[in-house]
Formats: C-alpha cells, sequence, structure tokens
C-alpha cells in the first residue's frame, strides 16, 4: 500500500482529482478552487509524484489505481467521483471499469485508453534514469502546449517545467512503464458511470480520436472538444471547468 499525498477543500459529494505522468496534485489547483463550492474536492499526487511515496520497481496501472482506492477506503469514501487527466483518466477508467460501485461519475480530459508502442514508454524510461528529468523536459512541454502558449511565457508554464523536474526519476520511470504496459480497451464496455470525455483538438499525445473510441464504448458518455494541445486543462482552463462543472451539476 502507498499512503498517498493529498490536500481537499470544500464539502459536499467526495471528487477525486488525478493528475497526468510528470505533474503533481497543483495541475487541478484553479478548477478544484471552482469546483470545491459544491464537491469536496480531494486532490492527490501520484505514487513516485509530488509529495508521495516513491517505491522502487517498475508499476502497473493496476498498483497506481489500487492507490487512489485505497485513498479512497482511508478518507471513508465508499463511492465519489472522479475527474482525471492524462495518466489520471486512466486511473479513472480501472477504477470505473473494475469498482464501477465506488465511481458514480467520470470526467477523463485529454486520455487514452492504450497508448502504444511499448517500447517508446520502456525507452523514456531509461532516458530519464540514465540522464535525470531535464533531459524531457522540453519535448514534453511541446507536447502538452501549443508554441503560442509556450512562447508567451506564462506562469502555469514555469510551473510546469518546475513540476516536470521535481518528479523524481523512478517514480517518473515506473509510472511511464506502467502506462506503457496498459490497454483498457475491453475494459470500457465496463464503466456503468455517467461519463464525460473532453478531447483536446490539438493534441499530439492522445489525439482526439483515442477519446472518440473511449466515449463511443462507454455506454453513457459525453465528448467535449476544446482548443489546446494535451494539458488543455492548463491552457484553456476555462473551458475545461465550464465542461467539468456542468457535467457534475446535471
Amino acid at each position: 500500500m502507498v499512503a498517498l499525498s493529498f490536500v481537499e477543500r470544500g464539502e459536499g459529494f467526495p471528487l477525486l482529482m488525478g493528475s497526468s505522468l510528470g505533474t503533481d496534485r497543483r495541475l487541478w489547483e484553479r478548477h478544484a478552487l471552482a469546483l470545491s463550492g459544491s464537491h469536496r474536492v480531494i486532490r492527490y499526487d501520484h505514487r513516485g509524484h509530488g509529495q508521495s511515496p516513491v517505491p522502487a520497481g517498475d508499476y502497473t496501472l493496476e498498483q497506481i489505481a489500487t492507490d487512489a482506492l485505497e485513498l479512497m477506503d482511508s478518507l471513508g469514501i465508499e463511492c465519489a467521483d472522479y475527474c482525471g487527466v492524462s495518466m489520471g483518466g486512466m486511473v479513472g477508467m480501472w477504477l470505473a471499469a473494475n469498482f464501477p460501485e465506488r465511481i458514480r461519475r467520470l470526467v477523463l480530459v485529454c486520455t487514452s485508453a492504450y497508448m502504444p508502442p511499448q517500447q517508446t514508454w520502456i525507452d523514456r524510461a531509461e532516458l530519464v534514469r540514465v540522464e535525470g528529468m531535464a533531459a524531457i523536459v522540453a519535448p514534453t512541454l511541446e507536447r502538452w502546449l501549443t508554441p503560442e502558449f509556450l512562447a508567451a511565457g506564462s506562469p502555469e508554464v514555469a510551473l510546469l517545467r518546475e513540476q516536470l523536474l521535481g518528479t523524481d526519476v523512478q517514480g517518473y520511470a515506473g509510472c511511464a512503464i506502467a502506462i506503457g504496459g496498459m490497454d483498457l480497451r475491453d475494459s470500457l464496455t465496463e464503466i456503468s458511470a455517467r461519463s464525460l470525455v473532453i478531447v483536446a483538438a490539438d493534441d499530439p499525445s492522445t489525439p482526439p480520436v483515442q477519446g472518440e473510441l473511449i466515449a463511443e464504448s462507454i455506454l453513457d458518455a459525453t465528448l467535449v472538444s476544446i482548443p489546446g494541445r494535451h494539458l488543455a486543462c492548463i491552457e484553456s482552463p476555462d473551458e475545461v471547468l465550464a465542461a467539468v462543472a456542468g457535467f457534475l451539476a446535471s
């Protein structure tokens, strides 16, 4: 068991928020502040990220998702809404498919049920283990954000760079291996939670077609497209927040 680090704010039905590979709970800070008016918002750090412990070895998505389930148990939460971006969305799909009674509503932002080829993730894990996190910062930010947003030099870009550089090498590599070995496609039909799938029009990491597959496979899913690249929650925060808040309130 990995005792995840988390912060919570607000009262109401619980909402867990999971971040992407290479980021921590600060990714959702702006959204959590707005959503805490109607929900008990719990932002947490995945294993190997932020202030959570860093287990040795490679990880599996099941392990990463089970950490979130154990966090719910430790907080006495029997059922929650879940909102995750990228790897956080993968965790949400795993939870909703394997423990449907624990997830009421599911928000999936810029994510995928399958991320081949596996060797790409093995190579990336090896790169950071050998050269450190600085080796992947520039190409990662280019996948996450449009050139225009990067060029503007906003505080959000600086914070994302800080999160990447601050991620433990072992934690990043272990989670990268988990993503490479993941295939949730056959599990999507098991998800009964009402779901919102948000895709970003210019996302090179999880292109819209991957979100479309998820939305088509989940029985009760709505698909929304917004501007931006992979971390659209940072580049188009108002659009993402409006979609999430409207969905959770409906």
